[in-house]
């Protein structure tokens, strides 16, 4: 795995981030309905997800993100869309087109603000926008987050 990737997402990044946007992608394609293909477009849609993920796994990440934005045309509000491009930025080591798909994503699902190693991206995001302040309280905040977790 690419250093950057590892940096941002943790340690495990590739089991964290693929399990993490595995379970989001499930719910996304039950509530949409593709999970059944019975539409042959979502079907086809669906192909086109996974060639994407097929192309960041062989680590073509410019190529992966031209797919997922195509297929955030089709499905503009979906946060794990932006996951997988924000996924593709960092891969690319392309640190100034990471805060659009953060901010995005967490627009669109604030429970992403619970999960620790995307409060760490954001946070970097912040920090390489020139703003440490953002970047700390984020951090902090991430801290706090986790320690009420552990008094439950």
């Amino acid at each position: 795995m690419p250093e950057n990737r590892a940096r941002l997402w943790g340690r495990n990044a590739n089991a964290a981030f693929t399990l993490f946007v595995a379970a989001l992608l499930v719910a996304v394609l039950v509530a949409a309905g593709l999970a059944g293909g019975e539409n042959g477009r979502h079907a086809e849609l669906y192909g086109e997800y996974e060639r994407a993920n097929a192309l960041m796994d062989e680590q073509r990440y410019d190529e992966a993100r031209g797919v997922f934005e195509r297929l955030q045309q089709e499905y503009p509000d979906s946060y794990v869309l932006e996951l997988k491009q924000l996924d593709c930025e960092i891969g690319m080591n392309n640190a100034d087109a990471l805060f659009p798909h953060a901010k995005r994503a967490l627009e669109m699902n604030p429970l992403l603000a619970m999960n620790d190693s995307f409060m760490g991206v954001l946070a970097f995001c912040y920090e390489n926008a020139g703003d440490a302040a953002a970047a700390q309280a984020i951090r902090e905040l991430g801290g706090a987050a986790a320690g009420a977790e552990g008094q439950g």
